[in-house]
């Protein structure tokens, strides 16, 4: 079941949701380019999809739990993870993917870190080191 969150026009979910918290920037091709010049010639590189393991986030009712679900034969139903049709859903899996990169980056000794959504991409300049590090990272997620 998908929700139009951005209906009725005026008077959606998504209408209510300022614009500061659905804007998103993505990393981009020259963000890649600069660290593989960074490494070199012969770097290697490696990436993982995070969203193997799915993260599970929970609405609370303060937010309008009500308005994220719906009736069917006198039950309600609702997601159990973020709901991708609200405008603000990109720019919390945005924020948790740049949470876990900094982790890579600053406690898993993993500088040379990219992501993208849930995609991490990782360049170093041996295929052993950028193996270990890959590791690491699967180990966080």
């Amino acid at each position: 079941m998908i929700h139009h969150l951005s209906y009725p026009k005026g008077a959606s979910i998504n209408d209510s949701i300022p614009s500061e918290f659905s804007t998103v920037k993505y990393a981009s091709v020259d963000d890649v380019i600069s660290i593989i010049q960074r490494q070199g010639n012969g770097c290697a590189m490696a990436k993982t999809d995070t969203c193997e393991k799915r993260f599970s986030y929970h609405a609370s009712t303060s937010f309008g739990l009500s308005l994220l679900g719906f009736q069917w034969k006198e039950k309600w139903y609702y997601d159990k993870t973020l709901p991708m049709g609200c405008s603000s859903s990109c720019q919390i899996f945005e924020d948790l993917s740049t949470a876990m990169e900094w982790v890579a980056q600053n406690k898993l000794q993993i500088p040379d870190i990219i992501h993208i959504l849930d995609d991490f991409l990782i360049i170093d300049k041996s295929l052993d080191t950028c193996g270990t590090k890959l590791n690491r990272l699967t180990f966080l997620s």
